[in-house]
């Protein structure tokens, strides 16, 4: 431990240290990516927990973000960030270097309203949860939409008396 005034810091941890780790992925050689949503930051671990390196601050820049959520990984390595008060998506090589962003806040096609996880199929299609819009978005791997579905939809519950009485 470091004390500065009042100020304590680990400098010396090794454990890995978050702050509402959010996101969580691996890519196909086991490398595990952790959105530390918090903290701003995107960090790799191998897969037992070994750090490797981290990228990104706070910030609107490429790179930057506003609490980052879901982290997916292509099958080039590539890693997604669902980037959730920035409205965007942000796409970075495995070593986190960026490579490009998409989206903006609205409910168009490709605007987002805190998109919150991010998954990639097979082929490379980026398939965002747009939370406050309710809808799903599916893009190319670079960026370009494809299309949209989902509407805000009502939960139903099952008032059956049968089953509110458990001694019937």
């Amino acid at each position: 431990m470091v004390s500065i005034g009042n100020i304590t810091s680990n400098v010396y941890a090794v454990e890995p240290q978050f702050d509402l780790p959010f996101g969580v992925e691996a890519d196909s050689s086991g490398n595990v990516f952790v959105a530390d949503t918090r903290n701003d930051r995107i960090q790799k671990f191998t897969n037992t927990g070994t750090f490797i390196r981290k990228w990104g601050s706070t910030g609107f820049g490429n790179g930057q973000f506003s609490n980052p959520g879901g982290v997916a990984v292509d099958s080039s390595g590539n890693v997604f960030v669902a980037n959730i008060f920035n409205e965007r998506i942000q796409k970075f090589s495995n070593t986190g270097t960026f490579i490009n962003k998409w989206g903006s806040e609205g409910t168009g096609d490709g605007q987002f309203d805190n998109p919150i996880d991010v998954a990639v199929d097979s082929s490379g299609n980026v398939f965002v949860a747009d939370t406050f819009n309710n809808r799903i978005e599916k893009f190319t791997n670079k960026g370009t939409f494809i299309r949209k579905w989902g509407t805000l939809g009502a939960m139903s519950i099952n008032l059956d008396a049968q089953e509110l009485n458990p001694f019937s």
